[in-house]
């Protein structure tokens, strides 16, 4: 009579195997939440300036036949319509909300001119979270040059 064996893990080979699974996860959560968090501050860069080029891009093209702005308010990034943020037209509001660990500093509102794109302002914007800075200022044509 032929004893055929059976093959598989042991209990105390799949508890090991669970065990070294679950090390290796609590070990490795801080570094990619540090990771995760360290990005939000190039997603806010990069929606700030994305808002920036379609407010330009409206403006230049007369949509709605009206000035086009961005504003950071609230602990929102807010692409309005309107010679200012304070007359804006709400219903046309596209807002990007800024996670809450990262701060913009030196913009209130930039305002694009009909036809030309040229911003009424020129702010030196500071974007900064967990240990993370990034400078830039905004040159006469409406472009972020870094810092």
């Amino acid at each position: 009579m032929i004893h055929k064996s059976k093959r598989g893990f042991t209990l105390i080979e799949v508890m090991l195997t669970m065990s070294l699974i679950a090390i290796l996860a609590l070990l490795s959560s801080p570094f990619y939440g540090r990771f995760i968090f360290s990005q939000e501050v190039s997603v806010v860069r990069d929606e700030l300036n994305g808002s920036f080029a379609k407010a330009q891009l409206y403006s230049m093209t007369g949509k709605n036949a009206s000035p086009w702005g961005v504003a950071v308010s609230g602990g929102d990034i807010i692409l309005f319509q309107g010679s200012s943020f304070a007359s804006r037209d709400q219903n046309l509001d596209e807002v990007f909300a800024i996670h809450p660990r990262v701060t913009i500093s030196g913009i209130s509102e930039v305002v694009f001119a009909p036809v030309t794109g040229r911003p009424d302002s020129q702010p030196t914007i500071t974007i900064s979270g967990n240990g993370a800075t990034e400078m830039f200022a905004m040159n006469s044509e409406g472009a972020l040059e870094m810092q």
